[in-house]
């Protein structure tokens, strides 16, 4: 039998303490890598929304330009999505002030349509960008 002043006792023992901040900080470590990751994800969704809107602006240019002249170098046959080819790339600045390189590839098919397909890309691949966006259009020269 125990004593009375043990079976009346009122808090918690040290080990009771330590054991409770332990599964406080388990949980806390969980929610910060939630967090982490959520943030993560939210600038690559960030990333390739701008990337897109980059790319889709080259095709519209592109198409522009197959209204208004008559065989514009951009459209002729060639180009490559891997390096950058005279009068098929350009550079520019995302609204986060990312560089951005735009390179794009002209084919033609049988009855003269062209099918133009960009690349787009930041100058410097991190962890926090998405690396690469393709995306392809067809075209008719006027």
């Amino acid at each position: 039998m125990r004593p009375a002043v043990l079976r009346n006792r009122r808090g918690m023992t040290l080990v009771e303490v330590i054991i409770a901040l332990m599964f406080l900080s388990v949980g806390v470590l969980a929610l910060a890598g939630t967090t982490v990751g959520t943030s993560r994800w939210r600038r690559l969704v960030t990333s390739r929304i701008e990337l897109t809107g980059i790319a889709e602006s080259k095709l519209e240019e592109l198409r522009q330009r197959a209204i208004d002249a008559t065989n514009p170098p951009e459209l002729a046959p060639g180009g490559s999505l891997e390096s950058s080819t005279a009068n098929y790339w350009d550079e520019v600045f995302s609204s986060t002030g990312t560089r951005v390189i735009r390179r794009w590839t002209v084919e033609v098919d049988a009855i003269g349509l062209r099918t133009v397909t960009v690349a787009v890309g930041p100058n410097q691949s991190d962890r926090w960008h998405v690396r690469s966006l393709r995306m392809a259009t067809k075209v008719v020269l006027q």
